[in-house]
C-alpha cells in the first residue's frame, strides 16, 4: 500500500468522523416544514424551469445527488417521479435521508461512498446529477475541478448538472464567515466565484454551462428557522451576483 493512498485514506476517515458527528447532531426539523420550504424556495423554482425547459418532465428520470446529505432536493424530484440515487459518506447522514423520504413512502436508492471514489457503473447512466452545499468543503483547486468533472462523468448525453455552492461575492455570508473566524471558529467551507464555476464547468466538458443565484434575501444567516413562504420566494435583480447560494447549470 503506497503511502499517499494511507494519507488518503486517513484523511477520509477523519472526514467522515467529522460529518458523521455533524449530522448526528444535527437537529431534523418536521419532514413536512422541510418539504415547504424547499419547495417555495426560489432556487428550487429556478431548477425545475431550467429541468421542464430541457427534459420536460420528472417521472421516471434518473437523478443522483452527490454528497446528499438528507436529500431534500431529491425529495421533491422523487415526489414528481423521479428515480433518486443518494450518495454520502456519512452512514448517518444516509440513514436521516432514508428516514425523511419515508415519511412519504419513498425509498431511495442510497449508497455510502466517496464521490472520488464512486464505481463504473455509476458513469454515463443519470438524466441529472446534482449536489447542493458539498464541493465547497473541498479547498484544493484539483479536487475542487475533479468533483465538477466527476458530475459531467455521471450523466448520459444531454444530461444535466446542478451544483450548489456558497457564493464568495455574498455580503452576508462574508459577514458570518469574518465574525466566526474572529471568534475562532474553525471555518470547513470555501465558496465559490461565479468565474471559478464557469471555468470549472468548462474544464468539465460540459458543451453548456452558466450560473444563476437563489436569492439574494434567502439565507440560513438572514433567517435561520424561518418558514414563511412569502419571504421564501422573494427575488431581486442582484441573486445572480450577490445570493448566498450560486448554482452551476451544466449541459454535457
Amino acid at each position: 500500500m503506497s503511502k499517499r493512498f494511507e494519507n488518503h485514506m486517513e484523511k477520509y476517515a477523519d472526514h467522515r468522523k467529522t460529518w458523521n458527528a455533524f449530522w448526528f447532531d444535527r437537529a431534523m426539523r418536521h419532514p413536512f416544514k422541510i418539504k415547504r420550504y424547499a419547495s417555495l424556495s426560489a432556487r428550487t423554482r429556478k431548477i425545475e424551469t431550467y429541468i421542464e425547459g430541457y427534459l420536460g418532465f420528472f417521472k421516471d428520470l434518473e437523478v443522483v445527488e452527490l454528497g446528499s446529505g438528507v436529500g431534500t432536493q431529491s425529495l421533491l424530484m422523487s415526489l414528481q417521479g423521479a428515480k433518486i440515487t443518494l450518495v454520502d459518506f456519512s452512514e448517518v447522514a444516509l440513514q436521516k435521508a432514508r428516514n425523511l423520504f419515508k415519511e412519504f413512502g419513498l425509498n431511495p436508492t442510497c449508497y455510502e461512498a466517496d464521490i472520488f471514489d464512486l464505481d463504473s457503473d455509476f458513469f454515463g447512466r443519470f438524466d441529472i446529477s446534482m449536489s447542493f452545499g458539498s464541493i465547497e468543503h473541498f479547498f484544493d483547486g484539483y479536487q475542487r475541478k475533479e468533483a465538477i468533472s466527476i458530475h459531467y462523468k455521471v450523466l448520459r448525453k444531454r444530461g444535466l448538472s446542478f451544483i450548489s455552492v456558497p457564493n464568495k461575492m455574498c455580503p452576508h455570508y462574508s459577514i458570518f464567515h469574518w465574525a466566526a473566524r474572529l471568534i475562532g471558529r474553525r471555518i470547513l467551507e470555501k465558496p465559490f466565484s461565479s468565474r471559478e464555476l464557469i471555468t470549472c464547468g468548462q474544464k468539465a466538458g460540459y458543451r453548456y454551462c452558466e450560473t444563476f443565484g437563489s436569492s439574494l434575501l434567502e439565507s440560513d444567516y438572514l433567517m435561520p428557522y424561518l418558514y414563511v413562504p412569502v419571504q421564501a420566494q422573494v427575488t431581486t435583480p442582484l441573486d445572480n451576483y450577490c445570493a448566498h447560494a450560486l448554482t452551476l447549470f451544466g449541459v454535457k
